[in-house]
């Protein structure tokens, strides 16, 4: 049996609107308790979510720092060095530079 759709209308209507026309919200007990610990569980998972971006946000900027910081020592102790053996070969021997 189709309805038609006037009567469709009427029938969400009444289902939920009461008689002055403001919605229903005559839950029973155990959805109105769904649905504050959906909201609930949502708003813990979102926040955990964020702070678990967070943190992997400034771990990763300080393992990024740290290997850099790392790189530019290891860099500038073997510019170092190199300058220190340029400046050394001259005062050798020509037996020592070979």
């Amino acid at each position: 049996m189709f309805l038609q759709h006037g009567s469709q209308r009427k029938l969400l209507r009444q289902a939920f609107l009461d008689d002055d026309g403001i919605a229903m919200t005559h839950f029973r007990l155990r959805t109105q308790l769904f649905i504050a610990t959906l909201l609930i569980i949502c708003g813990l998972t979102g926040a955990l979510l964020l702070i678990i971006r967070h943190t992997v946000s400034v771990e990763t900027e300080r393992q990024v720092r740290d290997g850099t910081d790392a790189s530019v020592r290891a860099f500038e102790s073997v510019q170092h060095q190199r300058s220190s053996n340029s400046r050394a070969l001259p005062q050798c021997s020509p037996i020592c530079r070979s």
